[in-house]
């Protein structure tokens, strides 16, 4: 029962965001990920709608007989209109409004975190403690670099950290998204830029490319 379970969805994924949604076709990279790894410890920065995080919550738990363990962190309706100016972002829902998205869910536990992650974000406990995150927050370069420096002691080894927004684009790649992580290659990561890029328009630099970008922790 649990196999057809976990395979029923896994074509429902595949069709969500293969057919339906083709031109968010770079998250199909994370279900994938879920299923080779069977992540219980999961963190994700920029929940924004939970439409994410409820298809890597339900995944995860059903491969792990409930026992998923979820951090997730945004400003919610905090964030400013400056703000989604300057991280490059979108208005997010509430925090109260993720959570109701997320209710129902079979799932040792859920934690939503408000406020900036340069703040969130910087402490020094939970060492080595995630098995995946997922970073999809701020776009903006040095909101990026903070979130990876504050997380990369909480990743496993072996596990992931895993960034959106690989811009494929001179002009964008110099303001935002995570290319720059990938050209210093921190010693204690192996990179991989996932297959799977999705094409958007935009007013200021026209057409630009964006896929995943994976760091896994080798020591």
């Amino acid at each position: 029962m649990k196999l057809f379970k976990v395979l029923y969805y896994i074509s429902f994924l595949f069709i969500k965001y293969k057919i339906i949604r083709s031109g968010k076709k770079r998250y199909f990279n994370l279900f994938i990920y879920i299923l080779k790894k069977k992540p219980t410890k999961i963190c994700e920065i920029g929940v924004y709608t939970g439409e994410r995080s409820y298809e890597i919550i339900k995944l995860s738990s059903l491969l792990n007989d409930g026992s998923t363990i979820y951090y997730g962190y945004d400003l919610f309706e905090d964030i400013s209109k400056k703000m989604i100016k300057k991280e490059f972002s979108k208005q997010p829902l509430s925090k109260y409004q993720v959570k109701k998205n997320l209710d129902g869910l079979d799932v040792h536990e859920i934690k939503l975190i408000k406020g900036n992650t340069l703040i969130t974000l910087n402490n020094k406990k939970n060492k080595n403690y995630f098995d995946m995150i997922f970073i999809d927050g701020g776009h903006s370069i040095n909101t990026i670099k903070c979130d990876f420096l504050n997380l990369k002691e909480k990743i496993k080894i072996n596990k992931s950290i895993i960034f959106d927004d690989y811009y494929y684009n001179k002009g964008l790649e110099k303001k935002a998204g995570c290319n720059f992580i990938l050209k210093k290659r921190d010693p204690i990561f192996k990179f991989k830029i996932f297959k799977g890029t999705d094409y958007h328009n935009n007013d200021d630099h026209g057409r630009f490319g964006i896929s995943l970008l994976e760091a896994k922790r080798i020591k």
